[in-house]
């Protein structure tokens, strides 16, 4: 028997959820079927919001732990890579809709939604750097052009 699309992926299961709501013939009763869409809808959503940002903090201490001198705390970005690097594979298993998001843009003719996160990614690493001692802008690393693969393999 297959699993059922909560079981498979969380994120297409509120996204069909959501549609279904809004489909439902509306009736005279308490429920408000536009505002659980929406809810339901946005439950999917968190788990993208959650995966950029785990994306983003990756791809900072990835950015540091290339870029910084030796005397930096390379084991505190390399616990943190470790453990975003989990949580992305944990929301990845629940919900592999969510790669797919990830090379989609938000509005037609703007980067797409991994790209800017590599891009906010960076720019807090760079920001990072320019704190420590010794970093000069000539150091600074160029934007990386990673893609999911490389940033949980590298």
């Amino acid at each position: 028997m297959a699993k059922p699309l909560y079981d498979e992926d969380f994120v297409a299961w509120t996204q069909a959820q959501a549609e279904a709501l809004r489909a439902v013939p509306r009736v005279h009763n308490q429920l408000d079927y536009d505002q659980l869409a929406e809810e339901v809808a946005d439950l999917g959503k968190r788990d993208l919001r959650e995966l950029l940002s785990r994306l983003e903090v990756l791809i900072e201490h990835l950015v540091k732990l290339d870029a910084a001198p030796e005397t930096q705390p390379a084991a505190h970005w390399a616990r943190t890579v470790r453990d975003q690097r989990r949580e992305i594979v944990r929301l990845l298993d629940e919900s592999p809709s969510l790669r797919g998001k990830l090379n989609e843009a938000r509005k037609p003719g703007t980067a797409t939604r991994l790209d800017q996160v590599l891009h906010a990614g960076w720019e807090e690493a760079c920001q990072s750097l320019r704190q420590i001692d010794g970093i000069v802008h000539a150091d600074l690393p160029e934007r990386p052009h990673w893609t999911l693969d490389d940033l949980m393999n590298r």
